[in-house]
């Protein structure tokens, strides 16, 4: 009966995180999504405005517009989590360039990067296949190895390489921090 009641008031408490995992997230997207929608009305249309904005401003509201659509991305990561954790996680696989999933990628941390003076090396090996992947996933990971890489890293260099190996296609960021 014990272990009945301790199970019960354990999936009570999954229940309860679940629920404001969505309610959170919810109440994080509504004025994300209204910033993204500001920001890329800046970025997309600048005509709109009276005046035209400086460059320096304008690369600075595409680092506004990437790092907000990252953050919502990050949001709707926290949920997938929470349904993967139910094993409700759908993964949407397709065939994926993984050059171009590096490369949006590396467009998130090239501020940091540049920022802390690291030299960012990218070596994708010529004619990569195709890779069979949930494209979404696969640039979160990249994207919070290099992010951590360019953290962790005072002085050097981060490299990111893609190779096929036989069958497989390896991907991997090495650094020195």
């Amino acid at each position: 009966e014990r272990i009945s009641a301790l199970r019960l008031i354990a999936e009570e408490a999954d229940r309860g995180r679940a629920e404001f995992v969505a309610r959170v997230s919810h109440e994080f997207r509504t004025p994300l999504n209204m910033i993204i929608g500001l920001v890329s009305l800046m970025v997309e249309n600048p005509d709109v405005y009276s005046e035209e904005l400086p460059p320096d401003v304008m690369a600075d509201l595409g680092i506004v517009h990437r790092n907000c659509k990252h953050l919502l991305s990050m949001i709707n990561d926290v949920l997938d989590l929470s349904q993967a954790e139910v094993g409700r996680l759908v993964l949407n696989k397709e065939e994926a360039d993984l050059a171009e999933i590096i490369e949006s990628a590396l467009i998130v941390v090239q501020p940091l990067v540049r920022k802390k003076q690291l030299e960012l090396e990218v070596h994708v090996g010529q004619n990569l296949p195709p890779v069979y992947c949930d494209p979404t996933r696969i640039r979160q990971v990249v994207l919070n190895l290099v992010s951590n890489a360019a953290r962790f890293t005072r002085e050097g260099s981060i490299t990111i390489r893609a190779e096929q190996r036989g069958q497989h296609v390896l991907l991997s960021v090495t650094d020195t921090g």
